[in-house]
């Protein structure tokens, strides 16, 4: 990817922990290579509500947040970022707290003086990706905002 600006610092906006390697790891492994500072915001635990859970598992909702966190947390080590934040909320919720992530990821941009924010395209798959790329695309005034693919859907024809 070839841009007509120098980022120093990157942000990624990452719907639920999976979703840096999923989504984003070989932009982030370029870019760490490249010596750019990057920062992950984790913007839902990755665990849906006690509410919204199925019964035999809403007594294990805690043990599931530690056990994403923890993955998360080795993937990150693993792709060298240093810089993570996390926003402890259900996924599926995100919907919700629009006004409050907004504000959230604004204020990293403007205090870590992020140049780049990567966010997931809106293709339709997940709503916290989708909610993710609407909030990104507000903040398109502080900085370049670029999208990277999840889902996509190849139906082969040969």
């Amino acid at each position: 990817m070839e841009f007509d600006f120098k980022m120093k610092n990157v942000l990624f906006v990452i719907p639920h922990p999976d979703d840096e390697i999923v989504g984003s790891c070989c932009i982030i492994r370029r870019y760490i290579k490249e010596k750019k500072k990057i920062f992950l915001f984790f913007v839902t635990n990755g665990v849906i509500s006690e509410k919204s859970s199925w019964f035999l598992n809403k007594k294990k909702i805690k043990n599931m947040i530690d056990v994403r966190k923890k993955e998360m947390k080795l993937s990150v080590k693993k792709l060298g970022v240093k810089n993570i934040f996390f926003q402890n909320i259900s996924t599926r919720t995100l919907k919700d707290k629009i006004f409050e992530t907004y504000i959230k990821i604004r204020k990293i941009i403007v205090s870590k003086k992020i140049d780049a924010l990567f966010c997931p395209a809106y293709e339709g798959g997940h709503q916290d990706h989708d909610v993710s790329n609407f909030i990104c695309s507000k903040l398109k005034e502080y900085c370049k905002v670029f999208e990277f693919p999840e889902y996509n859907y190849f139906k082969n024809t040969i």
